[in-house]
């Protein structure tokens, strides 16, 4: 029997939904993030490390001789007034760590394009993330969320749970009492306690939503470098109104509160994402649904955890760069990534014809260079735009078939597909004809 689920549901329901949903995840696919330890967050540190810290002086001019000038993503921020064009394009190649973070706050509008206006700009919203905080959040006299309010009693369970084996959020790990709670967090857990704590208080009538704290700890690791020093009043607010600007593009995966239309559902996008494949990989889409291979099992996590679940830390960073990069956005964008990591996958899926094969593999997505998928979900977009998911979310299963017949894909790699994918028709010709065949 076909499976459903309902995101109309009380929240209480779909916390636990949400929780016993990512407990039932394999092992190895949690310990991809979770159990390298040193060995892992060295390897952060090599290849993403070094991002600027936060502030007016986070970013002083760069030697015009030096080598950094020369980098086209340092004299892209290195003027007074920045092309945020320019960012989106250089980002979504990948940013470097010099200024990711910056990048990200540009493009999320958390920064102006005109730079004299981030000082006023930092000390604005600081100011707004302290008395939010202070307004909604139950404090001590160091400021930090009381441990144990019973309110959002999941975020004082989940913030130990965020990346654990970083040094960056462990810091002297803490012992857990008899209720489950640690006595004691670590400086950055209570930056991230004190965000989670201050989102659910802004809108009470939904609260927080499990899996919330995996969104927030990796922005809140990138912006502060990896650097346990690097975190302060300033940054979390940084990382507090970027991620509302998150929630707010990605629509009702969580809620239904934040600023966005109300047909964003968690089961639209569900919906969404299979008309997309069917639309890109038929014979995939046809092989998984007779295989009873819902989308649910895996998909649901892909996108409301934007990966974070399924790559390292690098890896998600590197893919946060492409989704960041197309801003407002983000939600299309995740479904074409995700429909295209599928279509990586795509022989050594079919070659399958067992759901307890099929299941464990896409539930435990391969290790990968993420450019791969990365450069399949940007070809598709330049090709065939973010309309393509409205087009297909009001078209049947035959009318996705008839799309297809007529706009014919050829497999990537050709040399010839780019070019004609340029070639098609636009978006309005397809919903005429769309409306022609109702």
């Amino acid at each position: 029997m076909r499976l459903r689920f309902h995101f109309c549901a009380t929240l209480s329901y779909a916390s636990s939904f949400f929780f016993s949903f990512l407990r039932s995840v394999p092992q190895k696919t949690r310990l991809r993030i979770e159990g390298k330890g040193a060995e892992e967050e060295e390897r952060v540190r090599k290849k993403h490390g070094g991002l600027p810290e936060s502030g007016p002086m986070a970013h002083p001019p760069v030697a015009r001789n030096s080598q950094a000038a020369r980098n086209p993503c340092t004299v892209a921020i290195d003027g007074p007034a920045i092309n945020l064009r320019e960012v989106a394009e250089l980002c979504r190649r990948g940013a470097t760590e010099e200024v990711r973070a910056v990048f990200w706050k540009l493009l999320m509008g958390f920064l102006s394009p005109e730079k004299s206006h981030w000082a006023k700009q930092w000390e604005k919203k600081t100011l707004e993330y302290r008395e939010l905080v202070h307004r909604v959040c139950q404090l001590d006299e160091r400021g930090n969320v009381v441990v144990g309010e019973r309110r959002y009693r999941a975020v004082d369970v989940d913030a130990p749970r965020t990346l654990p084996s970083m040094h960056f959020f462990k810091c002297g790990e803490p012992a857990p009492t008899d209720e489950g709670l640690p006595v004691a967090f670590s400086p950055t857990q209570h930056s991230l306690r004190r965000i989670l704590h201050t989102v659910a208080g802004e809108n009470k009538r939904q609260g927080y939503v499990q899996g919330m704290n995996e969104l927030v700890g990796h922005l809140l690791y990138a912006f502060a470098a990896g650097r346990c020093e690097a975190v302060n009043e300033q940054l979390e607010s940084e990382v507090f109104f970027c991620f509302k600007t998150m929630l707010a593009c990605l629509g009702d995966n969580f809620f239904r509160s934040w600023n966005h239309t109300q047909d964003a559902g968690g089961e639209d996008t569900i919906h969404d994402f299979e008309r997309l494949l069917q639309f890109f990989e038929p014979e995939l889409w046809e092989h998984l649904k007779m295989n009873q291979i819902e989308s649910e099992f895996y998909a649901f996590r892909w996108v409301t955890l934007l990966f974070t679940q399924e790559f390292y830390v690098p890896e998600v960073l590197r893919v946060w760069d492409f989704l960041f990069s197309y801003r407002g956005e983000l939600r299309g964008v995740v479904l074409f990534v995700a429909v295209a990591m599928l279509h990586c996958l795509r022989d050594s899926l079919l070659s399958l014809s067992d759901l307890s094969e099929l299941l464990p593999l896409l539930q435990s997505y391969p290790s990968c260079d993420v450019e791969e998928f990365l450069n399949v979900a940007k070809s598709w977009i330049a090709g065939y735009g973010f309309g393509l998911v409205k087009v297909l979310r009001a078209a049947t299963p035959e009318e996705v078939r008839q799309l297809r017949r007529c706009h014919p894909m050829r497999r990537l790699g050709d040399d010839v597909w780019l070019s004609a994918s340029r070639a098609l028709a636009s978006t309005q010709e397809w919903g005429k004809r769309l409306l022609r065949w109702r």
